[in-house]
């Protein structure tokens, strides 16, 4: 089952990094970026022209693996200096979903934290415009 979801996630990494690396261009993103002193990545950080964000991606099977994701998550990027994408992998999670469980969380994410599923996502990068 890990090497099934270590597949699975490194498959989705590679479509993420191609879609950035097509509207940012390669050298404005970044693979593995350490923050907090190294003691964390960020599976790829985007410089744009008038934002730089992280993004993490992560496959949770159902909401309730989900829910376990974004708090183990939020942990290790409460204290972040930069906005950051939690982007969901699970095509059957979709944004209302999401928003609907962000909306009901007891401990809140700080504000620059965002969860989006693919179709979100997509069009926030499509927003931004490239260094």
């Amino acid at each position: 089952m890990a090497r099934k979801t270590w597949k699975r996630g490194i498959g989705f990494e590679r479509q993420v990094y191609q879609l950035l690396v097509q509207k940012f261009g390669e050298m404005f993103v970044h693979a593995q970026k350490p923050f907090n002193d190294y003691k964390s990545r960020v599976d790829f950080f985007v410089y744009g022209k008038n934002q730089k964000f992280g993004i993490d991606v992560f496959y949770a099977d159902n909401i309730h693996s989900f829910q376990g994701c974004i708090n183990a998550k939020q942990r290790i990027y409460n204290n972040a200096n930069f906005d950051v994408v939690f982007l969901s992998a699970n095509l059957s999670i979709d944004q209302e979903l999401i928003d609907g469980l962000d909306q009901n969380k007891i401990n809140k994410l700080p504000p620059n934290i965002k969860i989006l599923d693919l179709k979100s996502f997509a069009r926030f990068i499509e927003k931004l415009e490239p260094l």
